[in-house]
């Protein structure tokens, strides 16, 4: 017998504990998106250009390439922009509602309106267990659940702080609840604060993402990472 769902918290409620099949399953596998250079060849984008757009607004769930956009996808970069409306932003399209019914599917979540606080809170930036507490005017030992169930329903993800032991810090593992918008990092310092956390960074190399490219005046000591060469 083969149990397959999407409700993180329903399907792994089948197994633990007093639950009829425990001890009984003989493979236990979570399905993961696809990273962004498979989900473009399944999309059949060979074009990093709109592909990285694409995979920033819906990630790389199987689901939104055919069935919740009836195999649409953009024909080119120029072509992003309409997809989007077409798709992602069309009112009478699944992917519309699709970021409030995944909070919807899961059976832990007995106020949708403080998990949606949460993620509104991560997604603009407040990435700490205090800094979420104080967005959405709770105790930090209040969000202690909800920040539980959201990373068990894998739409949070829990990573530790490279620049500060022992701490970590939260991110939305899923694009579409995410506010689109533009965002930098500011990170002329990175080396300095890692020297004064007691790190050798001689050999240091900082790296830089752009989307839109870089002009002449890069710092020659920086990598920098185009859209090309992620999907090389």
């Amino acid at each position: 017998m083969l149990l397959c769902g999407s409700a993180m918290s329903v399907m792994g409620g089948l197994l633990p504990g007093t639950a009829p099949l425990r001890g009984r399953a003989g493979l236990e596998m979570v399905v993961r998106p696809f990273d962004h250079r498979r989900a473009a060849a399944f999309r059949g984008i060979s074009d990093a250009r709109p592909a990285a757009p694409v995979h920033a607004v819906v990630g790389g769930t199987p689901a939104y390439r055919r069935e919740f956009v009836r195999g649409d996808v953009p024909s080119g970069l120029d072509d992003f922009d309409e997809w989007v409306i077409r798709t992602v932003l069309n009112a009478e399209g699944p992917l519309f509602r699709e970021a409030r019914y995944l909070l919807a599917e899961e059976t832990e979540i007995r106020d949708p309106s403080l998990y949606h606080s949460v993620l509104a809170a991560v997604a603009d930036g407040n990435t700490t267990s205090g800094g979420i507490a104080g967005y959405v005017g709770r105790k930090s030992n209040e969000i202690a659940h909800p920040l539980r169930v959201l990373e068990d329903s894998h739409l949070l993800v829990k990573e530790p702080d490279l620049f500060r032991p022992n701490r970590s810090y939260y991110r939305v593992a899923e694009p579409l609840v995410i506010s689109w918008g533009p965002s930098t990092w500011h990170d002329s310092g990175a080396r300095d604060l890692l020297t004064a956390k007691g790190f050798d960074t001689r050999d240091t190399v900082l790296t830089c993402c752009s989307g839109a490219g870089f002009g002449t005046e890069a710092a020659s000591d920086v990598r920098l990472v185009t859209i090309d060469d992620l999907y090389a």
